[in-house]
This record gives C-alpha cells, structure tokens and sequence, in this order.
C-alpha cells in the first residue's frame, strides 16, 4: 500500500508538472478531476504495465527493447480517454535557433503530442523519484 501511495504521489507531481509547462496536455487542476486522473493514471500503470510488458514482449525481443516505450504511451492514452480532466490538443511550434541550429516552426498534432507527454512524463517521474531518494 506504502509503494501505490508513493507512485500515487509521483503521477500526481509529474502530471502537475508537464500540464504546468506543456502546452499540448491539458490538466484540469480542480481537484476531484486532478485526483481521478492521477489515480486512473496509477492504477493503469500498476495494473496494465505488466500485462502490456508481457504482450510485447516478442516486438521488444525483435526490435531489442527499441519498443519499450509504447506501453507508457498506451498507458497514458488509457488515462486521456478515460479522465474527464486530462486532454491532449494541438499547438504550432514557434519555432528555436541555437547558434548555427534552426528548428522552423510547425504544427504539432495529438498523436506526437501524445508521445511527447509520454516521454516527458516517463522522465520528470524519474527524476522525482532520484530527488526522493534519501540516503
């Protein structure tokens, strides 16, 4: 119980967070949604996780482990189709010139959007959890 608590708690920062700096997912901060969808998002990843890590495991074998990301996008559409307070829009890239490196502006639609916040929650959770740690 003390672990799903724990996980709980790193979904909700880290959903917090990318609804808070990316604009292609939007979080309803009022509570009782916020609440239901880190609480769908836990519950998917502690219940679907495994079952996807066994169905993709010859795609993972094949492709050695190129796909291991899939069942993290597949758990956060989950939560975004079934969440009333988590949505995924599209926005336009304004564009970033880094020295000699440009990147021009474009559209981003929903499903680059989807594995972006993907990626962007697998990582800021970690992170989280290595702030968490304590030694």
């Amino acid at each position: 119980m003390r672990r799903f608590i724990r996980s709980y708690f790193f979904n909700s920062l880290a959903l917090a967070l990318i609804g808070w700096l990316y604009p292609g997912l939007e979080v309803s901060f009022q509570l009782e949604k916020f609440l239901l969808a880190s609480l769908l998002l836990t519950l998917s990843f502690k219940v679907l996780k495994p079952i996807l890590k066994i169905l993709l495991l010859p795609l993972n074998l094949l492709t050695l482990g190129f796909f291991r990301w899939l069942k993290t996008v597949i758990c956060l559409a989950l939560t975004i189709y079934l969440a009333e307070g988590v949505s995924l829009t599209s926005f336009t890239f304004p564009g970033l010139k880094i020295g000699g490196l440009s990147f021009h502006s474009c559209q981003v639609g929903q499903f680059v959007n989807l594995l972006i916040s993907s990626f962007l929650f697998t990582y800021s959770t970690k992170g989280l959890k290595w702030l968490a740690k304590t030694k």
